[in-house]
């Protein structure tokens, strides 16, 4: 886990999606809008608890680098 984009490897580039979804949550307008990084909110939320908060950087730290299916 960790892995926004879907790439099948967790990089800088999973913890600038989180990083621009950080503080949302499922009652915000946009959850599942697609922004201007080709992703949405809901993509960020790695623990699934329907809002992306420090826990869901914890994930993707405790994965980075780390590619196929780990």
């Amino acid at each position: 886990n960790g892995d926004c984009d879907r790439d099948n490897s967790v990089t800088v580039f999973d913890y600038g999606i989180l990083s621009d979804y950080f503080d949302k949550n499922s009652g915000d307008g946009d959850w599942a809008t697609v922004g201007g990084n080709g992703f949405a909110p809901k993509d960020a939320d790695l623990d699934g608890d329907e809002s992306v908060t420090v826990f869901d950087y914890g994930i993707l730290s405790n994965n980075f680098d780390l590619s196929g299916d780990n």
